[in-house]
């Protein structure tokens, strides 16, 4: 469709209504850019574990906020394979690695009626193996996704005991035993996999739960530790406390008590059990707060061996936890939620944080605007850096002054934009993912359509709402074609080119550049339409050839002030093209119309060319050489603005050229044409543009000098004879020789330079075609026998000669 649309907006539609004609014209406009992708995605994972693998099912759901959802792309964290990924509305999906070993998972929605849907449903099937008593989970991750949370669920098989051994993003969900968690990001589970009923030493603790409260003087934390244990028998032992703990409750219970032993310089509490089978376990310890600077710091250890959720309360929201220890818990309800890690060693620090209140926003901007002024359209990118000097900048609005429409906002914070228009005024409105703080930078691109030039045009200008100062940088250049100057200037400092950010750009012909200290500027462009000028060199050789005649030119263009899409000559209409070749040469069309002798071939671009183009071309036509006067055919070269070169002419063999009246030329030694050419008899140096050389074709006649050497050879009952003869050909080429034979003589054979297999005999003379004309020496042998009776004969060497030669030497 663009193509007929092209063709309206340069042609335009006539109308004729009531005897009267109007035109209108559609505008070509550059597509919108596209809007970026923006959706999300929620997981919900459910995971069976077995004694040899651990399985998943994932139902994931797509939400597609904006943008064209071709491909919605997560992250896959943890070991294992996805082996299936179904859902309805679900073209194709592939799990992809990049090169430092990251899986992403990549699913391609269904396109239906040109659209993507806006809500997607997939199940995706994982499996993972279990080795030496280890397992993990495929897991998805953010990826791509604007938002993302996450489900795990896990269910063992009957005779499996499982243990989660790390957890790390996710968080678990009160009163699941430790089987369910949630998160918002990329996580990794690994779990601890052994048959039911081998506790590792007899004696195993698991489905544990830590609570712990800090006491209001901040110099403690009480915990209280519950969970189930298995033994196999009575006396049967594990470790259960270490490391500055103090038992302060539940030292016994049913089936079980708590003993206290030395280990090394340290105490260790042991859980004893008294029976074997099932039962619970509830102990409460103290440990004790210590202080190094604004941290207060817990350490113990429990060493279940398992990853252990742990509740602490009695905190303050404001508080943050040292990320580099064990333990970092993350805010609840009312209290903070983590793990222990199945080494057991529980190590945490808190601190609180500094309360700094949010004051009054305050923020600057700077711009760099780059315009460019082209055929038929304006276009500007504009850069704005925002600083924000104090608070957080959560909403954006730009004020819109000028004509032109906004195509594009693009920024890492930006999530959308809208332009609104009240009160006679637009405004650009731009969403932000979250708000900025310290220093953002929002990029938007607009465009403006121009008339017929002349024309005088102003640009949209774009401003922050609210900001404490705007300033910047500002670029004015031409795109081809196009001279530009700014007129009606106000606000704005002119500076060189160089001094705008990022340096001079070489490929720009007219550049402005201006500084404005203040968001209160103005300017207009005036833009002409600049004609492109063409200075020719052509090298041009006129070619007289047995069964045709050639032109062959080499032209050299100097496109200068503007660029060049397509460019046209004149050739003679009796000629037909044979070839345009060039670098940047696409296509060419030969016009039909034949006005004074000529039409016109029209030469395509790949592109727009400037500056020095080459471009050769190859004209023939059908007629055969012969004497008499040859007017040379000139080339045209219509709007060109210099134009110099040399001509020159060939003849083929047999034929002489001689100048006769000539006009707009001189005539120079052949030794300085610049193009070396094989047989050229005349050149000339263009001295007009408007030129006419005649040339008198004169045939040469035909001198041949032939060389002839005779060897005869005697045997028993025949001559053996061998003729070499050298043939030195003047003036016009032979075609043919012809050789004269005696008549007792047979078995000839005729072999030579241009000597094919379609000589005969007429006679006595051997008629011996040439494949090509000969100008200069040729060489020929002719063999034969003659029969002599062995009682003896008679012999007259010599009687093989060659027929019309003007002179003859034999040996």
């Amino acid at each position: 469709m663009k193509t007929p649309l092209l063709l309206l907006a340069l042609m335009g539609i006539c109308l004729s209504q009531e005897s009267s004609e109007r035109v209108v014209l559609i505008p070509w406009a550059k597509a919108p850019k596209e809007v970026p992708l923006f959706f999300s995605a929620v997981a919900e994972v459910k995971a069976r574990v077995g004694l040899e693998t651990v399985t998943s099912e994932q139902a994931i759901v797509f939400h597609v906020h904006q943008g064209k959802a071709e491909t919605l792309t997560l992250a896959l964290g943890g070991t294992g394979e996805v082996t299936e990924v179904t859902g309805a509305g679900l073209r194709d999906w592939a799990v992809r690695v990049v090169e430092d070993g990251r899986r992403f998972l990549d699913v391609r929605p269904a396109e239906a009626d040109g659209k993507y849907p806006a809500d997607l449903r997939v199940v995706v099937k994982t499996r993972a193996e279990v080795e030496d008593g280890a397992g993990g989970l495929v897991l998805p991750g953010t990826g791509s996704a604007t938002g993302f949370s996450v489900s795990v669920e896990l269910t063992a098989d009957r005779g499996v005991d499982l243990k989660v051994t790390q957890a790390d993003g996710l968080v678990p969900v009160e009163g699941a035993e430790n089987r369910k968690f949630v998160g918002t990001g990329d996580a990794v589970v690994k779990l601890g996999i052994v048959p039911s009923g081998t506790g590792a030493r007899g004696l195993e603790v698991f489905d544990t739960v830590l609570t712990g409260k800090v006491a209001e003087d901040g110099n403690s934390v009480s915990f209280r530790l519950t969970g189930m244990a298995r033994s196999e028998g009575p006396d049967k032992v594990v470790e259960l406390l270490a490391g500055g703990a103090a038992l302060t409750d539940g030292v016994a219970g049913d089936g079980w008590h708590v003993a206290l032993r030395k280990d090394g310089k340290s105490w260790v509490y042991e859980l004893v059990a008294e029976r074997g089978g099932y039962f619970p376990v509830d102990v409460s310890f103290d440990v004790p707060v210590s202080r190094k600077g604004d941290w207060r710091r817990v350490s113990f250890s429990l060493p279940a061996g398992v990853v252990v959720p742990v509740v602490i309360g009695g905190l303050e929201s404001g508080v943050a936890f040292d990320p580099s220890l064990g333990v970092v818990p993350v805010a609840g309800e009312g209290h903070w939620r983590g793990f222990l890690p199945a080494s057991g060693d529980a190590a945490m620090a808190w601190r609180t944080e500094d309360k700094v209140a949010d004051g009054s926003l305050f923020f600057s901007s700077t711009e760099t605007t780059d315009v460019r002024v082209g055929s038929g359209l304006l276009r500007q990118v504009s850069v704005v850096d925002l600083r924000v000097l104090q608070g957080k900048l959560g909403v954006l609005d730009f004020a819109l002054e000028g004509p032109g429409e906004v195509l594009s906002v693009s920024g890492e914070q930006v999530f959308g934009w809208t332009v609104r228009e009240a009160g006679g005024k637009r405004r650009l409105e731009v969403k932000l993912s979250r708000p900025i703080e310290g220093a953002g930078q929002v990029v938007i691109e607009a465009q403006a359509a121009l008339g017929g030039f002349p024309v005088k045009a102003e640009a949209l200008r774009v401003a922050p709402e609210g900001a404490l100062r705007h300033s910047g940088w500002l670029r004015v250049a031409n795109d081809g074609a196009v001279r530009i100057e700014v007129a009606d200037a106000k606000g704005l400092i002119q500076l060189a080119p160089g001094q705008f950010p990022g340096g001079v750009d070489e490929r720009l012909r007219q550049v402005f550049v201006y500084r404005f200290p203040a968001a209160e500027y103005g300017y207009a462009v005036n833009a002409t339409q600049v004609l492109p000028e063409v200075g020719l060199t052509e090298v041009t050789v006129y070619e007289l050839a047995e069964t045709d005649r050639r032109i062959r030119t080499d032209l050299e263009l100097d496109i200068r002030e503007a660029p060049l899409r397509e460019w046209e000559m004149e050739i003679p209409a009796d000629h037909a093209v044979a070839s345009v070749t060039g670098a940047e040469v696409a296509d060419h069309v030969v016009g039909g119309e034949v006005k004074d002798g000529k039409r016109m071939l029209k030469i395509l671009f790949r592109q727009a060319v400037g500056e020095r183009q080459l471009v050769s071309v190859r004209l023939e036509k059908n007629e055969a050489a012969k004497a008499g006067e040859w007017q040379l055919p000139a080339l045209g070269f219509p709007g060109v603005k210099s134009r110099r070169g040399y001509i020159g002419a060939v003849a083929a063999a047999g034929y002489r050229l001689t100048a006769g009246k000539t006009s707009g030329v001189a005539e120079v030694p052949v030794t300085f044409f610049p193009k070396k050419t094989d047989g050229l008899q005349q050149a000339f140096r263009l001295r007009d543009e408007t030129w006419s050389v005649g040339l008198a074709v004169e045939a040469l006649g035909q001198s041949i000098q032939a060389d002839v050497f005779h060897l005869y050879s005697l045997k028993s009952g025949a001559v053996y004879g061998s003729v070499l003869m050298n043939f030195f050909v003047v003036g016009s080429p032979a075609t043919e020789w012809r050789i004269s034979v005696p008549e007792g003589i047979g078995n000839i054979d005729v072999t030579g330079q241009n000597v094919g297999r379609d000589w005969r005999r007429d006679g006595n003379t051997v008629i011996v075609p040439l494949s090509r004309p000969v100008l200069g020496a040729g060489t020929l042998l002719l063999t034969f026998e003659q029969p002599m009776s062995s009682r003896g004969g008679s012999l007259s060497p010599g009687e093989v000669k060659p027929l019309g030669v003007q002179g003859e030497r034999g040996f």
